[in-house]
């Protein structure tokens, strides 16, 4: 499990998204102690990083951003990196080699809490595997709940809301976060730019997804079910551990679904069967895959649980969909 998740799932683990990937330059740090895999990082282990400058990345037109100079904060926590305190929504492209391209795209959603974004584990890595499946990938890099930039302050502020939030009650309603509006504008935004620009990039209009995970699921769920006009509707969209306010209708024409999730997921497992329910009401097209071990916060990594074959199982959904045949068919 990832350090973040740890502590989205230890206080009840605590990023429900993980913070695992690249390190982007920053300075090398030691490998994880199984004590602090089980309690969460440090704020020691948190160091300065950076956004990889070598990805094309632009800004969505969104409207009320205002003028203020970013105040991001980038992070290096074991060797990976992640965003916090985000106002200016982003797409980072990761493209695949012409001769591989098959006219699909995704966005990428990382989790966090709303409140810092898994960059690499839930964004990068899983874009670069994407891509060199033939997919374009867009991860997305929505706007957050402020949260204070020292790295101590932050964890005991993601700490009281997640142990707060009662996302872990199968009992309770699905909390909603302040920055989720946000969040949806932006996911919006981002199919619509991905489709405004899908000819420079070789991606066909109708083959536009969506993936997200965790408090990036959640942003998957309003996008799939929040769209106002075909601009904004996704093809497919993909909930990775995510979550949805089941109160929320699910439309006649809401796009095919694709989930996963782990059965020892402490947070979010009880979710698995009423999202599939929901999409079933609709008569919308869905598949569910719940494994058996994997917890929160797998995202692209192989732990050696049966979680790992979940993006080859994503892959193969793309393709009985017909979404993995050449631009040219």
């Amino acid at each position: 499990m990832n350090p973040f998740s740890s502590l989205l799932v230890r206080l009840p683990s605590l990023l429900a998204c993980g913070i695992v990937g690249f390190s982007g330059g920053a300075p090398a740090q030691p490998a994880m102690p199984s004590a602090t895999a089980a309690m969460g990082p440090p704020a020691s282990a948190f160091l300065p990083s950076e956004p990889d400058r070598a990805l094309t990345t632009v800004v969505l037109p969104v409207p009320g951003l205002g003028t203020a100079p970013d105040a991001e904060v980038w992070e290096t926590v074991f060797g990976d990196r992640a965003v916090r305190n985000v106002s200016r929504p982003t797409l980072t492209l990761m493209l695949p080699e012409p001769r591989k391209a098959t006219g699909t795209a995704v966005i990428v959603a990382p989790g966090g809490a709303f409140m810092a974004l898994s960059f690499d584990v839930e964004g990068t890595r899983v874009a670069r595997r994407l891509a060199d499946a033939g997919i374009a990938a867009f991860v997305l890099k929505y706007r957050l709940d402020p949260t204070p930039r020292d790295a101590a302050g932050f964890i005991e502020a993601i700490g009281r809301r997640v142990a707060g939030s009662g996302l872990a009650d199968p009992g309770a309603p699905r909390p909603t976060f302040p920055a989720e509006a946000l969040a949806e504008q932006d996911g919006l935004a981002a199919v619509r730019w991905v489709r405004d620009n899908a000819a420079r990039h070789g991606i066909r209009k109708d083959r536009v997804g969506f993936m997200g995970f965790s408090a990036g699921g959640m942003v998957t769920l309003r996008v799939g079910t929040g769209y106002s006009d075909a601009a904004s509707r996704p093809d497919f969209i993909a909930s990775i551990y995510g979550s949805m306010d089941l109160a929320r209708p699910v439309p006649a024409d809401a796009p095919p679904m694709f989930m996963a999730l782990a059965a020892d997921d402490r947070l979010l497992a009880h979710m698995a069967m009423p999202m599939l329910a929901a999409w079933q009401k609709a008569r919308r097209p869905v598949e569910l895959h719940l494994f058996e071990t994997g917890g929160h916060g797998f995202g692209a990594r192989g732990q050696g649980t049966s979680s790992d074959i979940w993006m080859s199982n994503f892959s193969h959904w793309l393709q009985a969909r017909g979404m993995l045949a050449g631009v040219g068919s």
